[in-house]
């Protein structure tokens, strides 16, 4: 699990580890390269803020990728949360507060140790 850089370096690390049980990405980019996501072996689950524009132009392309090489990769946009949303961020009318306590925690438990 990573946040921004880090979350970029979760997604990396998926492509060199076949013995990883799931990776999470907050707000961190997605690898470019098809042949390091065809090497990926475990679900990633990217959370990112619908106002992450340098981000989220990286995850259309390696969700595709993930889809054609019969990957797992889900995503979640939170509208009105940007880059950072685990912080506190002021103007956002509390959008960064929402996506900690939504969806998606029960499907990731069968992962293991998540």
């Amino acid at each position: 699990m990573g946040y921004c850089w880090g979350g970029s370096t979760s997604f990396s690390y998926a492509t060199a580890q076949p013995g990883l049980n799931a990776a999470v990405v907050y707000y961190g980019g997605s690898p470019s390269d098809a042949t390091a996501l065809a090497r990926i072996a475990a679900p990633v689950l990217g959370l990112y803020g619908g106002d992450d524009a340098r981000v989220n132009a990286t995850i259309e392309p390696a969700a595709a990728e993930m889809k054609k090489l019969g990957k797992v990769y889900e995503t979640h946009i939170y509208d009105g949360a940007g880059h950072g949303f685990l912080r506190a961020q002021s103007g956002r009318d509390d959008a960064n507060l929402r996506p900690p306590s939504r969806r998606g925690r029960r499907r990731w438990r069968s992962c293991g140790s998540i």
